[in-house]
Order: C-alpha cells, then sequence, then structure tokens
C-alpha cells in the first residue's frame, strides 16, 4: 500500500484548497457555508495536505481524536445552512454549466494535440 507523502504548503494554498473541497462536499449535500448566526449546522475538524503518488495536493480529513504524528495538522471549525430549492437548483446548472465548458476545452486540447 503506498503511504501519503506528508508536505507543507503556503497556507493561503491550504485554506484556498480546503475551502473548494469542503463546498463542494457541502454543497452535494444541499447545504453551504456561511455565519454561525445563519447556520443550522456546525463542523469541526482536523485536516493535514498531503500529496499522494502520482496525484494533487488533497486535504484529509481526520477524526476528532486522531493524534497526528509528524505532520501540519489544522484544526478547522465551519458553519453551513440549509439550501432552498431555487439556491440549489442554480448551484446545480452552474456546476452543469462549469463541467460542460471544462469537457469543451478538454476536446480542443485534444484536437490540437492530435494535429487537428
Amino acid at each position: 500500500m503506498n503511504e501519503p507523502t506528508y508536505i507543507g504548503s503556503p497556507i493561503k494554498v491550504f485554506i484556498k484548497n480546503f475551502i473548494k473541497q469542503a463546498e463542494e462536499a457541502i454543497s452535494e449535500e444541499g447545504y453551504k457555508l456561511c455565519s454561525l448566526e445563519e447556520s443550522h449546522i456546525a463542523i469541526d475538524l482536523t485536516a493535514t495536505e498531503v500529496k499522494e503518488a502520482g496525484a494533487s495536493l488533497k486535504i484529509h480529513v481526520f477524526n476528532a481524536g486522531g493524534k497526528i504524528e509528524g505532520s501540519n495538522a489544522q484544526k478547522i471549525k465551519m458553519y453551513a445552512k440549509k439550501l432552498d430549492v431555487e439556491e440549489e437548483e442554480h448551484i446545480r446548472k452552474m456546476r452543469s454549466a462549469e463541467l460542460e465548458k471544462t469537457e469543451a476545452e478538454t476536446n480542443v486540447l485534444n484536437r490540437k494535440s492530435l494535429g487537428g
């Protein structure tokens, strides 16, 4: 089994990666990040950034009681609220449009690399 290689990164990059992944996961469940006052749920996490062999940087989340030796673990607290139906549909449409754009860009790059 391949062990992940623990690496460090500037805090700005760590936070940006973490927020992006957290927002994606939370919105897939029909929630969005918000302030404490607006929240329906609070989430306490311990996370660290790792680079797995052959993969990009990923945020790994550990159990609340888990001890992480030799890594730069960050404790993070987030708040989320349930999306209403209209917000959820809007986000779904935006995600679909982003996916279509990415697929179109990939197709163009593939054609260029094939000489066409």
